[in-house]
């Protein structure tokens, strides 16, 4: 018996490791809309060698989706209003995304609780587009590409975080209506 039960809940928490939530679903007292953001999760790890931690999350908000992009860049950097950022997708798509508003980095953005301390710099970054309904099921993003005032830098996304990414926003798509 406490074997079955030591294997049930070994089992539950794996399942809710890559799983994807809904942080919080409300309807706006003064637009009377519907307001949905998905839970933080990591997107890309960091390594001694690429310091290219990047987390994001998902909101519906009067009628639109946004992806945020939460990206330890760890030096000043900025990406101004309508800058681009870029994923290219398992079936050959390119996903192109512009961002809602200029953004200067902060420190502690896109930090661990672990690390926030050390008030590392990161930019929090809100982009939008219709591109974003090319997300479906059994399509992922493979890497994207965010541009800044001083260039751009590339991410590879491993397989398993490409498909938290698409459940995510299926999952916004979900509890919209």
């Amino acid at each position: 018996m406490k074997k079955n039960l030591l294997l049930l809940c070994m089992l539950l928490c794996s399942i809710n490791i890559f799983s994807q939530s809904i942080k919080s679903c409300d309807i706006d007292d003064f637009t009377g809309n519907k307001v949905i953001y998905t839970t933080t999760e990591k997107l890309t790890k960091e390594t001694f060698s690429k310091p290219l931690q990047t987390m994001f999350y998902f909101r519906y908000e009067n009628g639109k989706d946004y992806l945020h992009l939460l990206w330890q860049c760890r030096e000043m950097s900025s990406v101004l209003e309508g800058g681009t950022a870029i994923f290219i997708l398992s079936d050959g798509n390119k996903m192109n995304l512009k961002s809602i508003k200029n953004t200067i980095a902060e420190p502690s953005v896109a930090s661990t609780s672990m690390v926030k301390p050390s008030k590392i710099l990161g930019l929090d970054l809100a982009y939008v587009g219709d591109d974003l309904k090319l997300l479906k099921v059994g399509t992922f993003i493979q890497k994207f590409r965010i541009y800044t005032s001083s260039g751009y830098q590339d991410f590879e996304v491993s397989e398993d975080k490409a498909k938290l990414f698409t459940s995510a926003y299926l999952l916004v798509q979900e509890n919209k209506y």
